[in-house]
């Protein structure tokens, strides 16, 4: 059997998508070097599991069923953007994803744990929800980059109400990544 390329994470309302949508067509015309994501591939990912053995996929789809049987839904602000690592050196632009509760980081840590059992390591950095809109390979002239990250670090996108995760596998292509959900997992209301 061969390997495939997964993650998990929670989709996106159309409304927010749309939100954003003006926010990458901005940040396009931002310098060369930047290659937004498409909106309508945009999604939270919750745990980046790499490239795993494709015989894991079941194992992957029941910590994914534990995971979310252990959360409840959780309602989202996503608005700002700003750059990780950090402005000065950015490499990924970034939408940010807030919400009171702890419930994605729940997930994230019920996730981080559980796919320790087929060999994805525990993530080294905290969690930091946030939508990617690009990612920079080199910026030749800052000025542009810089008035993108200013003048929409405060415009809100909306909210998004996560009432459950999905495991998709991620295929490479020229064209872009084509992503194939391979389960749907409801988060308990009564939680």
């Amino acid at each position: 059997m061969g390997r495939i390329r997964a993650f998990v994470a929670a989709e996106m309302p159309e409304e927010v998508l749309e939100n954003i949508s003006a926010a990458v067509k901005d940040l396009e015309s931002a310098g060369e070097g930047i290659r937004c994501v498409d909106p309508a591939n945009m999604h939270l990912t919750i745990k980046f599991l790499g490239e795993i053995p494709e015989s894991d996929a079941m194992n992957a789809c029941r910590i994914c069923t534990a995971a979310a049987g252990q959360s409840s839904p959780v309602t989202a602000a996503v608005g700002g953007v700003g750059a990780f690592p950090g402005p000065r050196r950015p490499r990924v632009i970034w939408a940010g994803v807030e919400e009171d509760t702890g419930g994605l980081a729940r997930i994230y840590g019920a996730l981080d744990t559980g796919m320790e059992e087929i060999g994805v390591a525990p993530e080294r950095r905290p969690f930091r929800p946030h939508l990617t809109l690009a990612r920079v390979r080199f910026v030749r002239d800052r000025g542009p980059l810089d008035n993108f990250l200013i003048s929409w670090a405060d415009r809100e996108f909306g909210e998004a109400h996560v009432g459950e995760i999905c495991l998709f596998m991620s295929e490479l292509r020229k064209s872009g990544p084509l992503y194939t959900k391979m389960g749907t997992f409801p988060l308990s209301p009564g939680l």
